[in-house]
């Protein structure tokens, strides 16, 4: 190493870690005496030791003018001046102009930009009594060709570029130089910290790989070939270059900036062990993390109900009754299995939305739809009430005060408004009054209220929910579907005679699609065999396996795989898309019957569901599952999560796995 900058007095600001510390050691190399400055005294102090007698450290906020001041100042007190400034000190954030936080704009901006105004605005007042110097600035490709989704980063990068353009023109008289060198990815500190952040099921190691693969040269850069550039830029060798933003970046911007943004995908994982504990408590802390804290709505209360793939909240004011009580089953769910009082809290939170906002002041029962605190839909739905009793029987098993009443108050509402003892089952749709009842009758409702009441009975031990559930399963399941080929139908006139024709030309409806629905038999085959564990019958196995091997057996795709959505009476697919909760209730139910009746085949069906399920509908990048794909297993919205969603299907299927499997009560 030549002594290029023996008597040198230069100051490196982030010169703790990256490549602020690659260009501390270079200067150092070549005879500068370095003063390395960064806000954490343990990684100074571990930097200056690693360099030797060429070194001291300064810990200090680029952010702050006293700081900057200081230390300057320190340099000039150990090395008698300033002659080299290099600003390496730098943090990246994801998010766009819209979902970034106020505070972490900020704070991009301060440390990436204005600490390089503060520092040079000590330095060059030294610099000119020494009768110049050198200021170098890091900067990024990402000052020409952006990557989506890093708008705070970005911004600084090109203010930095601009900056330097600026300051270079203001000091040439000065003898000072300022120049920017433009990095693509580098392996730093920074760099593995967005790897670990973007790997999905990879590692961070593979994931630097992959970027690295989006570089014509084939890998990501060295902190040691950036310092290089720094010490050129600020030797007497390039004293004639000032002004200059000079790009060191693998080949990325002239191969264009397409595969650069496009490699910054995670690299996934091989398939995991489907059929194990922690692989099924992973995935359900994973669809917490999409979630919490940000679905939180501490404005109006309750949850923010619908994200973009990428977890931007899309919607801030509709809160939809399915989806608050889902989310009230999650947080409830997972406070219990992870022992987490936050997600009890985060429960809480929603009851009291339910409490105070869903539930009708004037008449009883629960609002559908509200806006804000608002109700814009006043109907009372059963299907929206049997979520209400599902959310305050998880949310007693969570231990959360007065949720025994709310049980018992709910099932008064539900026999008194709902229920109709000649049939047997329950009514659908209401007006807000009580007065108007809709002759529409659906299955929908009657199943979903199978559920609550096999919860409602794990929750407080009393039999007639557990009663009113085996009521329901038999009365949908044996005898309606002895007018429909023993499977299941959704669609009911007053009397509970079929309706063959309702929706027949809607049969995307959201909640009263045309058809038979694959998915809702299956979901019955978990819902059968978690009611045969409390109250064994002879009918309910052979009734669960039935509807089971309709399901798969009408719905497979045997092109692309998965399941299709519905069809009718006579066997024709009428909706051939792939539904997120269709492959996750299935999954649940061929897991129940591989413990059930021990057969190999069914944890077959199972993996292989898995299997499509990870390659196609849960999303590796951000996390959660998306809705809808395409027969062929496209994405049909960029929309992750509309109103009802919540994920509440995955997470329930996990839960449910355990509980299968011993691992959850």
């Amino acid at each position: 190493m030549t002594s290029d900058f023996n008597g040198k007095s230069i100051v490196v600001t982030g010169g703790s870690l990256g490549m602020g510390l690659a260009c501390a050691h270079r200067f150092a190399a070549g005879g500068g005496k370095v003063t390395i400055v960064a806000n954490d005294k343990a990684s100074v102090d571990e930097a200056v030791a690693s360099i030797g007698d060429n070194a001291a450290g300064f810990v200090g906020d680029v952010r702050s003018k006293h700081d900057m001041e200081a230390a300057v100042q320190a340099a000039v007190s150990r090395h008698g001046g300033v002659d080299i400034l290099a600003c390496c000190a730098g943090i990246q954030r994801y998010g766009t102009v819209v979902d970034t936080p106020d505070e972490v704009w900020d704070d991009v901006l301060d440390i990436n930009l204005k600490g390089i105004f503060l520092a040079s605005k000590f330095a060059i007042p030294e610099m000119r009594k020494r009768g110049g110097g050198a200021i170098v600035a890091i900067s990024s490709v990402q000052a020409y060709a952006s990557q989506a989704g890093v708008a705070a980063y970005t911004a600084s990068k090109g203010a930095i570029n601009a900056l330097v353009r600026a300051m270079a023109l203001d000091h040439a008289g000065d003898n000072i130089t300022v120049n920017a060198v433009c990095p693509a990815s580098v392996d730093t500190p920074m760099l593995r910290w967005a790897a670990d952040l973007w790997k999905g099921e990879g590692t961070a190691e593979e994931t630097l790989e992959a970027w690295g693969r989006g570089h014509p040269l084939g890998r990501v850069g060295k902190p040691s070939e950036i310092a290089e550039l720094v010490a050129f830029l600020a030797g007497d060798k390039a004293r004639f270059i000032t002004g200059a933003d000079i790009k060191i970046d693998g080949g990325v911007l002239p191969s264009s900036a397409s595969s650069f943004q496009i490699d910054r995908r995670p690299v996934m994982k091989p398939l995991p062990d489907f059929r194990s504990k922690d692989f099924l408590r992973g995935h359900m802390r994973e669809i917490m993390d999409f979630y919490h804290p940000i679905c939180l709505n501490e404005e109006d209360g309750g949850y923010y109900n619908e994200y973009r793939d990428d977890g931007f909240i899309t919607d801030r004011k509709t809160q939809h009754l399915v989806s608050t009580t889902r989310f009230i089953f999650n947080y409830a769910t997972a406070a219990v299995l992870f022992e987490r009082p936050d997600f009890a809290e985060a429960a809480a939170h929603g009851v009291r939305y339910l409490d105070e906002v869903h539930r009708d002041p004037k008449h009883g029962g629960y609002f559908w739809l509200m806006r804000g605190r608002d109700a814009v839909d006043a109907t009372k739905h059963c299907y929206g009430h049997a979520f209400v009793l599902l959310a305050y029987a998880t949310a007693m098993k969570a231990g959360i005060p007065g949720m025994d009443a709310r049980v018992s108050q709910t099932w008064e509402l539900l026999e008194s408004r709902f229920w109709e003892p000649d049939r047997e089952l329950y009514k659908d749709e209401i007006s807000r009054d009580w007065g108007l009842t809709s002759p529409y009758r659906g299955q929908n409702a009657n199943m979903h209220m199978t559920e609550a009441m096999l919860a409602a009975y794990e929750a407080t031990g009393e039999v007639r929910y557990l009663d009113r559930a085996e009521t329901l399963a038999r009365r949908i399941c044996v005898e309606l579907a002895a007018n429909a080929q023993d499977v299941v139908w959704e669609h009911y006139r007053e009397d509970w005679s079929i309706d063959w024709d309702y929706n027949k030309d809607d049969p995307k409806h959201l909640f009263r699609p045309y058809g038979h629905l694959p998915g809702h038999m299956t979901e019955w085959t978990k819902l059968l065999l978690i009611l045969e564990r409390y109250r064994p019958q002879d009918w309910i196995l052979p009734k669960a396996l039935l509807l089971y091997e309709t399901a798969l057996a009408k719905s497979g795709d045997l092109e692309f795989g998965g399941m299709h959505y519905s069809y009718g009476p006579d066997g024709k697919l009428y909706d051939l898309d792939k539904y997120h909760w269709v492959h996750c209730e299935t999954i649940a139910a061929a897991a129940a019957l591989a413990a059930r009746t021990g057969r190999e085949r069914y944890w077959q069906d199972y993996d292989r569901l898995w299997r499509y399920s990870w390659r196609h509908l849960i999303d590796h990048e951000y996390g959660c599952w998306f809705r809808i794909l395409s027969p062929d297993g496209v994405k049909q919205s960029d929309i992750k999560s509309p109103p009802g969603k919540t994920d509440y299907h995955p997470f329930g299927a996990c839960y449910e796995i355990l509980r299968v499997l011993g691992e959850a009560q």
